[in-house]
């Protein structure tokens, strides 16, 4: 089957011999994604990339059809104000159809800050304030 949403074509396909149900997206380029399995489980895979002056702990997870981002980042650089800080790129196949934003927190501060994650898989904290040694911690999700 196929249905138009969020400007993106979507195909399902149901295993005549296990029942499970796999989806793949029209995507840019103009081409298919390759299909998924919207079962499987990853498990928790640690999120590649990510800014140095940082100690990363990031990790991500695709299961049931959606993605979890589970933040976890500490500033071990310098003091910082602005700037969008890259905290990694999500492999192909877990990257959503869309730009999502979501809200996390310092962990140290008690102040929340903005997370984007594009098309292309990049996760990054939105000018956030960090003092050397704070943490930023928070859970992002959204369906696949």
């Amino acid at each position: 089957t196929s249905s138009r949403g969020f400007q993106r074509l979507t195909q399902t396909s149901t295993s005549t011999t296990t029942g499970r149900v796999f989806v793949r997206v029209w995507g840019s380029g103009p081409a298919w994604t390759g299909w998924v399995d919207t079962l499987a489980d990853t498990g928790w895979l640690a999120v590649p990339g990510g800014e140095t002056g940082w100690t990363h702990h990031s990790s991500y997870r695709h299961k049931n059809g959606y993605v979890a981002v589970q933040l976890d980042l500490q500033r071990t650089g310098a003091n910082i104000t602005t700037g969008l800080r890259v905290v990694g790129t999500l492999p192909a196949g877990v990257r959503p159809d869309r730009t999502i934003y979501d809200v996390v927190m310092n962990q140290n501060a008690v102040t929340s800050w903005l997370v984007e994650i594009t098309t292309a898989g990049v996760v990054s904290v939105v000018n956030p304030t960090v003092n050397t040694n704070q943490r930023i911690r928070g859970l992002v999700d959204y369906p696949l």
